[in-house]
């Protein structure tokens, strides 16, 4: 029988039981073997989950277009009440964007120089 595990279950492993609170982090004095079988299920559900979709590309639109890859993230932040017109939102956005991706490769590559300073 497959391990299902929601929030508020208690999973028992030799007389142990650890109840998952809320479904987030398990308290630190949580057994090894039962962070395994809850990192198991975890996997096995997502493989579950991506086995039955047809279309990655139309399940994970929302979410990368939602987040800074996407225009309309950049322009939800300088234009949050939508004042502007739709062309003029649109060249903003895309400046913020560049911006963005600029800094996180000046991040980057600081990162990388101080990495081979140490």
């Amino acid at each position: 029988m497959p391990l299902r595990v929601s929030p508020g279950d208690v999973l028992r492993h030799r007389r142990l039981a650890t109840v998952i609170p809320g479904g987030h982090a398990l308290p630190d004095d949580t057994p090894d073997i039962e962070r395994s079988i809850l990192s198991l299920a975890g996997k096995i559900g997502a493989h579950r989950s991506w086995a039955r979709t047809v279309d990655r590309t139309a399940r994970t639109a929302k979410a990368r277009a939602a987040g800074p890859n996407g225009l309309e993230w950049h322009a939800k932040k300088l234009d949050p009440e939508g004042k502007l017109d739709e062309h003029t939102r649109m060249r903003l956005a895309e400046s913020a964007r560049a911006e963005y991706f600029a800094r996180l490769t000046r991040a980057s590559l600081e990162a990388r120089a101080k990495r081979r300073a140490s």
